[in-house]
């Protein structure tokens, strides 16, 4: 009796192949505007060989959407994301950091939106709710209102801003703050 059973369970065994398996799995169907979901990504941008800056997210979702001008894949970023910037030596100039934002692949724009925070290497601090970074001409912007914190004064720009990916050449727009005058200034 017990090889009767050996026997059977041996057969029914070998009735369900691997192929068998795979060919009953559901395959998903790509359908317009599917997504790709990943978690943990970098993403590294170069020019001519030199490392350039990073883009690090925890959570990101690639869609494919026509934003009036062709189809087009745009990464969304969730749960955080961090946007560094290297200077022509390879080193760290500038480092940004976000809830949030997404990436236009096309047109090469990220944006980081939600507590948006850009530090330089001089102790300079930019805070603001959306900032843009345009690598083709690898300069960063906002329209938002910004508060950016020196060593020794903060400057508020009710407009915005734009500036070079270091953070170390920036004009402010709808500018507030206290700034040094020399006494004879009239």
């Amino acid at each position: 009796m017990r090889g009767i059973c050996i026997l059977l369970l041996g057969a029914m065994m070998a009735c369900s192949s691997p192929e068998a398996v795979e060919e009953e799995a559901p395959v998903p169907q790509e359908e317009e505007g599917s997504s790709i979901e990943s978690f943990g990504v970098s993403y590294v941008f170069s020019d001519s060989a030199r490392l350039t800056a990073k883009l690090k997210s925890r959570h990101v979702i690639e869609k494919e959407e026509d934003l009036g001008e062709g189809p087009e894949p745009i990464h969304y970023f969730y749960e955080w994301v961090e946007l560094e910037f290297y200077d022509e030596n390879g080193n760290l100039a500038s480092r940004a950091e976000a809830l949030g934002g997404k990436f236009r692949r096309k047109k090469r724009l990220a944006e980081l939106a939600g507590d948006v925070v850009l530090s330089n290497l001089e102790n300079e601090t930019l805070r603001t709710e959306q900032l843009f970074w345009d690598a083709r001409i690898d300069s960063i912007y906002t329209y938002k209102p910004v508060e950016i914190e020196t060593p020794d004064k903060i400057i508020r720009g009710s407009k915005g801003l734009k500036s070079n990916s270091s953070f170390t050449e920036y004009s402010i727009f709808g500018i507030q703050g206290e700034m040094e005058a020399d006494e004879n200034f009239q």
